[in-house]
């Protein structure tokens, strides 16, 4: 990740609150293996509000690379387009 990243004690709260919210959806699609209907549920948020939070945190590159790695631990899955 090339960005570099601001202490949270110099982001505002609405910021803060942007980045627990982009680390949270980040950890479930991790632990889903990029599988977006799973990640909602774990989450506990609509499977919309989700694919509109990726948008929004810019994440569908995160997503395509998650989904990669899982493929790679589980041969023979079909591949899924990034959202």
């Amino acid at each position: 990740m090339s960005e570099i990243s601001t202490p949270a004690t110099m982001l505002s709260p609405v910021a803060r609150v942007a980045e627990q919210e982009r680390a949270t959806i980040l950890a479930a699609l991790r632990q889903t293996g990029g599988d977006v209907a799973r990640a909602a549920r774990e989450i506990g948020m609509p499977r919309m509000t989700l694919i509109r939070r990726i948008k929004q945190h810019e994440l569908g590159d995160a997503v395509a690379k998650i989904r990669a790695g899982a493929e790679e631990h589980a041969p023979g899955a079909k591949a899924k387009p990034a959202v």
